[in-house]
């Protein structure tokens, strides 16, 4: 069999050409596959890397969010200390009112027995008291808007622990489809750096106008030289 394959046979060789072109036709194809493959891949590319960049864009816009919502619970707890002031300081007024309500009265029932002055130290006892009522109706408005903007205060808080898991959240979900994109930008890399090598080769065996030979091909007539 080695002698008969040394001789060159025309038929043997036109069958081995044949093959050759077969095979380059099939490689060939399979290029154009790889080829458009990678075309594919590239879209594809293209496509997770806009979607990475909304997500960029989306946790930008979450985390200015945040950030108007955390200033606007820090005006409402400032509003809330500022009641809490309000309702000290009337506290403290309405201390001194009925102590000088008290006293009053107390002056009243004193020159209770000067007819003259009776009516003068009554008619003031009357003002301070009705100035005590008012004050009692302040202090209880001032408690009730306190007591509500503790409410808000606690209710805003809660929304913004909600909201700030949310956006933590929606951060790592951005992160792992940021690092998913690199990965997919590489292995794209990767196939077109392939498709590359395989297009320069294909191009050089047909510019030298040698047949490609496949490595099974090798391989036998490298058995049978051995044979």
């Amino acid at each position: 069999g080695a002698g008969r394959a040394g001789a060159g046979d025309p038929d043997d060789a036109g069958e081995a050409l044949d093959r050759a072109r077969r095979d380059l036709e099939a490689r060939d194809e399979e290029l154009r596959d790889t080829a458009r493959r990678a075309d594919e891949a590239e879209a594809e590319l293209a496509r997770a890397r806009a979607r990475a960049e909304s997500a960029a864009a989306q946790q930008k816009k979450a985390e200015a969010d945040a950030r108007a919502a955390r200033e606007e619970a820090r005006r409402a707890a400032d509003q809330a200390r500022a009641a809490d002031a309000r309702i000290s300081d009337l506290e403290k007024r309405l201390a001194e009112s009925e102590r000088r309500a008290a006293s009053a009265e107390a002056e009243a029932r004193r020159r209770a027995e000067e007819a003259g002055a009776a009516q003068e130290a009554a008619a003031r006892a009357e003002a301070l008291e009705r100035e005590a009522d008012e004050l009692r109706t302040e202090l209880l408005v001032a408690r009730g808007e306190a007591d509500g903007a503790r409410g808000e205060v606690e209710k805003r808080t809660a929304e913004l622990r909600k909201r700030i898991a949310e956006i933590e959240a929606a951060s790592a979900k951005n992160e792992e489809r940021v690092v998913k994109a690199y990965q997919k930008i590489k292995a794209d890399e990767k196939v077109r750096d392939k498709v590359r090598k395989a297009l320069a080769i294909a191009s050089q065996l047909i510019d030298d106008g040698a047949p490609a030979e496949s490595a099974a091909e090798k391989e036998r007539r490298t058995v049978g030289g051995r044979e």
